[in-house]
């Protein structure tokens, strides 16, 4: 039985969501799981400053996302722009 965005994250309206950098692939659903629509669920859910990085055509997932081309300097850029640290250029 496919259990629905809520019931598998009932508190996530606990948490106000905040600067967030999603990433997902377009492809990416194992089983009864899309991770793509619950990805976009918890993006609409966000206040902004928010991102939403989709692969278009394809389903990798986990840290097979960060492999993928421009992932490693867009997510840096983010952290520098939102989150400023002593190490930003």
């Amino acid at each position: 039985q496919r259990k629905t965005f809520e019931e598998c994250f009932p508190d996530v309206q606990a948490v106000p969501l905040q600067t967030v950098f999603y990433i997902v692939s377009e492809d990416d659903i194992r089983g009864e799981y899309n991770m793509y629509e619950y990805t976009r669920t918890l993006y609409n859910k966000t206040l902004d400053p928010r991102k939403l990085w989709i692969l278009y055509g394809s389903s990798v997932h986990g840290n097979q996302l960060a492999n993928q081309p421009g992932a490693v300097d867009s997510i840096c850029s983010w952290f520098y722009e939102y989150l400023p640290s002593p190490i930003s250029p």
